[in-house]
């Protein structure tokens, strides 16, 4: 039952060309994952060759402080 407690983890999948790839994501909701987006013209998940790097990653996005919002 300790899986339920998680909030991030990595998913190996297979991209469009064959290739296997990381994605990291994170749990919103009580039962649903998102994979990080890399917010550009066109949205796009963060895909990662190695899992160390998505390990990397996904420590960065931990460690990093909550943003303030400010409404007025």
């Amino acid at each position: 039952m300790d899986f339920l407690f998680k909030n991030y983890r990595i998913v190996e999948q297979q991209n469009i060309n064959g290739n296997i790839v990381f994605v990291p994501q994170l749990r919103k909701f009580f039962i649903f994952w998102f994979p990080y987006m890399e917010m550009s013209v066109f949205p796009k998940r963060v895909e990662f060759e190695t899992i160390e790097s998505a390990r990397k990653f996904l420590n960065r996005q931990i460690q990093k402080p909550e943003e303030k919002v400010y409404y007025y």
